[in-house]
């Protein structure tokens, strides 16, 4: 066995741009590694040293020379250099010392060996050689060993193409770069310029996220890279127009200039996805595209062309932001599907993320790399990226930095966040919400959903399944998006109602064979509490690649701990208000180290603090960091601070003003509030309220700006609502849907009337109003909207016993019910039907059913008439509200209870009676489209629900 001894020194004349390099040698499996050297233009060096003991003579000594990019994986051998350990002198065997001198890698290799014998010998040269590669690339080397016991020559493969090379008599000089540019392969110059720009934007924090997508893009297509002279002259111009890359410029001029870097940072994304997908499949892309532009060509066209507006732009730092337009697939999506009217679709208004809720910048970069990384990974078996942790982790702020860095790279299919705070985000609102979001950024989802949703049955329907398989199964089958498309679903386990809806909507996203329909470019990032339910239906999904959000290791602590003193940094220290605090960066680390990790804790800490006390901030601060460590401890400070709940006067308030704000269905701004607490309790409420809101306004939103009033976090409304955490600020939110009920009724009752929008004209469709939507503002305010959409929520929510114990009251729910279905019925109607929103009158109308349980039997029957009205006249109703009384009314029967109830109450509205009608309703209700061939059906128990049997095997209800 032998011994060798190298020392690696120098690298020189290298001049493409910035990078590192690294050297290896290895000796059968064992290999040494010199450390980062990065290029300067001044010959690199290293002074390492390497000893490689018991190989075999018959073994081979191989060095290796690196090019280190940016991203971890991305590291390109540039030169390998192999010498069987047989061939080498043995006086070299036992000593050698390797140095490279010279190393151009742009057009050609000028590579420089010199081996020296640290033996018993003299010095002698052994002569030069050149190394040709292929007619495109010539390398040569000068050898020569300082010893007379003979040198080494060793064989060369060169560049990631593993070409052997071979020696041959010296040809001649070497080709000049610029008769080897036009044979050169383009995409290597290319990935270097984009690699530079990594690092500069690495500078800019909001450009971080963007640039790390770059290249993890650029990398993925580069693995894949054709030789289609359409693809490469793309590559060409896409090279020539990043030369401005290379020059140093001052990062003050970088900065001002980011939006123009990120814009030029989405084309290379969208560019190398289109290459990505032409490479895997040209015809599929041409297909795609054929609705889009006349051919691929002119696709390519396109983008070139943004690339030099681009480049122009930032050279002459102008931001060119209404003159710049990225050539998106999505370019031409709004013609399409013009004649629909996508309102009549079912959509979760607010449920989109809000940036206003991200990571601050610098924080989690860890995790966000981590789901950025999957999300553009081409292994489709784990599409769901399910991450899990408990309350106050910081979950949803991942969620939302997630959707607003996609959305910034137009890759954002959709963003649904799920919220308590809004019962009305249900499972059965997901898919519909997230078909229009992905419709308006893909023309060929777009084109083909706008078919589907022509049979109006379907475009409402509240079948999940039916939802996932028409909406987005469908709809995506022919998809024209290049490239990855995130979809962010946030508080999975906040999903509201009923329960056998979620069920259902967990089992979809847990069936393998299910989520394998949708396009293999879709990713979708779930983020949740660990609940029981969610855990075991998940549990061992092979496409869900699960992540926890846990603190279980050194590491883990480590980075949350930097994260959460950088937030507490933020807040405390570069804030203007605490410079003269007292408040320094010690108090940072003992607020950090109080957290244990929990975001929520620091975040309410600081919230407190600005929320202003009797006290200075550090002594605020003092006494908040000697409350115990745990989150309700907490809450219980912060409003025992300002309010003095054991004042029988102050807590009967404060459940008032709480009580309304946690059990609305939607969350409202103050303003709307104030209407509904004078509608419940008159002016008194009102004063109570305006007073009171001030001091929660450092656990709710909204308060100081009149926008929706939340709980800054799910965990403060788990508080208040659990007797055992809150004690003395439990909130009994029963109690306060019969208030909200109440307040509700009692506003329709006063503000419903005959023709709620004066529309002047009885014989158009409502999509022909062209003002509707300034008469709707103007005529129906948001408290009245939210009364007539959610009064069924409230019902709902309470029970029998409740109802029934209010019975006798003057104002009592049963009474304003009957007043509604007696005089107001028809003009509720048309509030709904101009909303679109007739569902929610039919809701309410059997859950009276439901909870009156013939109790009152005048309620039950107008209720039961309603229903069987609103089976007949819906699409009316909501396509041409006024005919409601020109038609719909007319042919109520002669006996039925709403007719008579008309004769009493709602003369000016009536319409005579058709001659001919029957006394009765008719047997047949409702027609139902079913896609299939039915074999048998069955109808519950209860007559709510119909099984039907097809001839595919399935079941529907």
């Amino acid at each position: 066995m032998a011994n060798l001894e190298i020392t690696i020194k120098e690298l020189s004349g290298y001049t493409p741009v910035k990078s590192h390099f690294y050297v290896t040698i290895s000796i059968e499996t064992e290999e040494k590694k010199t450390h980062n050297v990065e290029w300067t233009g001044e010959p690199l060096a290293w002074n390492e040293y390497f000893v490689l003991i018991n190989f075999a003579p018959e073994a081979a000594l191989k060095i290796s020379v690196f090019q280190d990019h940016t991203l971890p994986g991305s590291e390109e051998c540039q030169l390998i250099g192999e010498k069987p350990v047989k061939d080498i002198p043995a006086d070299a065997q036992s000593s050698m010392l390797f140095k490279i001198i010279k190393l151009l890698l742009t057009f050609a290799l000028d590579l420089s060996l010199s081996l020296k014998s640290l033996g018993r010998g003299g010095n002698a040269t052994i002569g030069e050689a050149t190394l040709l590669v292929s007619v495109k690339r010539e390398i040569k080397i000068h050898a020569t060993a300082e010893s007379a016991a003979g040198g080494i020559h060793m064989e060369a493969i060169i560049g990631k193409e593993n070409i052997v090379t071979k020696v041959t008599e010296t040809v001649g000089p070497l080709a000049t770069p610029e008769k080897l540019q036009s044979a050169l392969d383009p995409f290597e110059p290319l990935r270097d310029k984009i690699d530079a720009f990594v690092k500069l934007t690495e500078k800019i924090g909001d450009l971080h996220p963007y640039a790390k997508i770059t290249i993890k893009v650029v990398l993925i297509w580069k693995a894949q890279r054709d030789r289609d002279q359409k693809i490469v002259a793309l590559v060409r111009t896409m090279n020539e127009q990043c030369v401005f890359l290379d020059s140093a410029r001052p990062l003050e001029s970088i900065v001002s200039q980011k939006e123009i870097l990120q814009k030029f940072m989405k084309q290379i994304i969208e560019c190398s996805e289109f290459i990505r997908r032409y490479v895997q499949d040209k015809d599929l892309v041409i297909r795609l595209l054929k609705n889009l532009v006349s051919n691929v060509d002119e696709r390519i066209q396109q983008y070139q062309e943004t690339f030099t507006a681009l480049r122009k732009a930032f050279n002459e730092e102008s931001q060119l932001q209404s003159q710049i337009l990225l050539k998106k697939l999505n370019e031409n999506v709004t013609r399409i599907g013009l004649g629909i009217d996508w309102n009549d679709m079912p959509y979760a208004g607010g449920a989109r993320y809000r940036p206003s809720l991200c990571c601050l910048p610098g924080t989690r970069i860890d995790i966000l790399q981590q789901i950025s990384d999957w999300s553009m990974d081409l292994n489709h078996v784990q599409c769901i990226l399910l991450l899990m942790g408990p309350a106050g982790s910081g979950k949803s702020a991942i969620a939302h930095s997630m959707a607003k860095t996609f959305d910034g790279l137009s890759q954002l299919g959709s963003s649904f966040c799920f919220s308590r705070n809004d019962t009305s985000r249900t499972p059965a609102l997901l898919f519909p919400t997230l078909a229009r979001d992905l419709a308006q950024r893909d023309p060929g989802f777009k084109n083909v959903l706008a078919k589907v949703i022509q049979d109006r049955s379907l475009r409402k329907t509240g079948d999940i399944n039916e939802q996932f398989n028409q909406f987005i199964v469908k709809s995506s089958s022919q998809s024209t998006f290049f490239g990855h498309r995130l979809i962010v679903i946030d508080a999975l386990d906040e999903c509201g109602g009923d329960q056998s809806q979620r069920t259902l909507l967990l089992r979809i996203l847990a069936d393998p064979e299910i989520v394998k329909k949708i396009p293999s470019d879709v990713r979708i990032l779930i983020t949740t509490r660990p609940e029981v339910d969610i855990l075991d239906t998940f549990r061992n999904c092979p496409h869900v690649h699960t992540m926890l959000l846990a603190h279980d290791t050194p590491v883990a602590q480590t980075r949350v701990t930097q994260d959460i003193f950088t937030f507490v940094h933020h807040e405390l220290l570069q804030d203007p208000t605490y410079y003269d605090s007292g408040i320094e960066e010690n108090h940072c680390h003992q607020t950090t180290e109080k957290a244990q990790g929990l975001f929520q804790w620091a975040s309410v800490v600081c919230k407190v603090l600005k929320g202003g006390g009797g006290s200075p901030p550090l002594e605020e601060l003092e006494s908040l960091l000697a409350v115990p460590g745990d989150i309700p401890a907490l809450y219980e400070t912060a409003l025992r601070r300002n309010i003095n709940i054991m004042n029988p006067k102050t807590k009967e308030r404060f459940q008032l003003v709480v009580g309304f704000i946690l059990s609305t269905s939607i969350p409202l701004p103050e303003s709307t509030l104030n209407v509904i607490w004078k509608a419940y309790g008159g002016t008194e409420a009102v004063a109570a309220a305006k007073f009171l809101l001030k001091s929660l306004n450092t656990l709710f939103h909204g308060i100081l700006d009149d926008g929706p009033i939340i709980p800054i976090h799910t965990s403060v409304r788990d508080y208040l609502t659990n007797s055992t955490l809150s004690g003395d600020f439990f909130i009994q939110t029963e109690k306060y849907h019969e208030g909200l009920g109440v307040a509700t009724l009692q506003i329709m009752v006063e503000n419903l009337h005959f023709n709620m929008c004066n529309l002047n004209n009885s014989h158009i469709p409502n999509a022909a109003i062209t003002d509707l939507e300034a008469r709707l503002k103007t005529n129906i305010p948001s408290h009245l909207e939210y009364s007539c959409r959610c009064i069924r929520n409230h019902l709902y929510s309470l029970s029998w016993d409740m109802i029934k114990s209010k019975i006798n009251e003057e104002q009592s729910l049963i009474s304003l019910i009957r007043n509604i279905l007696e005089e107001k019925f028809f003009f509720w109607l048309e509030v709904l039907g101009l909303l679109k929103a007739v569902d929610s009158a039919y809701l309410f109308l059997a859950t009276i059913l439901d909870k009156l349980k013939d109790q009152d039997f005048q309620i039950s029957a107008l209720a039961k008439d309603g229903i069987r009205f609103i089976r007949m006249a819906s699409s009316v109703i909501e396509d041409a509200t006024p005919h409601i009384y020109l038609s719909a009314m007319s042919f109520l029967p002669l006996d039925s209870n709403l007719r008579k109830s008309i004769a009493l109450h709602s003369s000016e509205a009536t319409s005579a009676a058709i001659d001919g009608l029957q006394k009765l309703w008719p047997c047949l209700e409702q027609t139902i489209q079913y896609p299939g061939i039915p074999f048998q059906v069955a109808f519950s128990p209860d007559n709510r629900r119909i099984a039907c049997a097809s001839s595919d095997t399935t079941v529907s209800i």
